[in-house]
């Protein structure tokens, strides 16, 4: 009986071993088998990713590629994350969708307020705008009025609302515009009939001049210098009485009447002489 128990013992202690080989070989073939699966299940999961992801850039307008393709990225990863290998494909691409969505969500909002903004600007006269490259000072009132108005916006106001409230905001540069315009408008009228008055001035006096250097002194023979002297000053002084402008055959008849008196002088002398 001692050799029987002995040899019972015995296989016991190799029937043990035997499970616990089996035990170690069947924890390996389920560890082999785990990490099989794992990286089964992460190569799946990155070509799913992958896939979504070049789903979500093919998404992005051209405008915005280079604005928000890295947030895009991040987003849709963070989400992709949270969403089980095994999540039906068109609920994965709705995520996706309303990732993408929410993150152009802000880009779209600026775009149509820089839209809002240009359409302004370009609303304006013609004159208010840049003839070259530079824009103008009233340009850029009218988009800084503009985009002050925008701020104020409600999230949800669309585009056609925006474009109006930023029409509606350049109204008072355009007016003020037109009184700087009208000002101007004056000022140069004003200059311009300054100017008129200057050169009528001047054409008159060198008119005067003209007349009063005639050489009608010469022809009187044998009038002293004194009365051709005086003759000069009275035809001056009539000429004084007459307002500016006078035409040129009322100044000659002022002029002739002032001189008469020093022409007939000498002719009298002379009958007197002969009588």
């Amino acid at each position: 009986r001692k050799l029987e128990r002995a040899l019972e013992e015995e296989e016991d202690w190799f029937r043990a071993r035997a499970d616990q080989q089996a035990q170690r070989e069947a924890e390996q073939s389920e560890a082999e088998r785990r990490r099989k699966d794992a990286a089964d299940a992460a190569r799946h999961r990155e070509e799913r990713d992958n896939g979504r992801l070049r789903y979500a850039m093919r998404r992005v307008p051209y405008d915005a590629r280079d604005q928000v393709e890295q947030e895009i990225h991040e987003q849709v990863q963070a989400a992709l994350d949270e969403v089980r290998i095994g999540e039906p494909a068109v609920v994965v691409e709705r995520i996706v969708d309303a990732t993408v969505a929410k993150v152009l969500k802000p880009w779209r909002r600026n775009r149509d307020i820089a839209q809002a903004i240009e359409d302004a600007r370009v609303s304006l006269p013609s004159e208010m705008r840049y003839s070259s490259w530079k824009p103008t000072a009233w340009e850029s009132q009218a988009c800084q009025a503009a985009a002050k108005a925008l701020e104020e916006v409600r999230p949800d106001a669309s585009c056609d609302e925006m474009h109006a409230i930023a029409r509606e905001a350049v109204q008072g540069v355009i007016a003020a515009f037109e009184l700087h315009q009208a000002a101007v408008a004056k000022a140069c009228a004003e200059q311009r009939a300054k100017q008129e008055a200057v050169e009528r001035s001047k054409r008159d006096r060198d008119n005067r001049e003209r007349l009063l250097r005639y050489p009608w002194l010469q022809l009187a023979y044998g009038m002293p210098d004194a009365d051709q002297q005086a003759a000069l000053v009275a035809s001056q002084k009539a000429f004084a009485t007459l307002p500016e402008g006078t035409p040129q055959c009322d100044l000659e008849v002022a002029r002739d009447r002032a001189i008469r008196p020093f022409l007939d002088g000498p002719e009298r002398r002379k009958r007197k002489e002969e009588l």
